[in-house]
């Protein structure tokens, strides 16, 4: 877990929280895992930018696995330069 101590892991998960609020002001993080909650997919670009955000509105609401290879790549894309 020393991975979640890492200033630039916290960076992210910072910036992931604060475009999810951006989409639902109520939105809180749980750490209780009762297994009820609905999930995601985030992909994160260099300096800690969101590259792909999908929040599940519903059970079975996915992100199209199209869309976040795309997200992937032009973040990789982005790490090159």
């Amino acid at each position: 877990m020393e991975f979640f101590k890492d200033p630039e892991v916290k960076a992210w998960g910072k910036a992931g929280l604060k475009a999810l609020k951006e989409l639902d002001e109520t939105y809180t993080v749980s750490n209780e895992g009762e297994g009820m909650e609905l999930g995601g997919s985030l992909v994160m670009a260099p300096g800690g930018q969101v590259a792909f955000l999908h929040r599940e509105s519903k059970w079975g609401h996915v992100a199209s696995p199209q869309d976040i290879l795309q997200a992937c790549e032009q973040a990789s894309e982005q790490s090159r330069l």
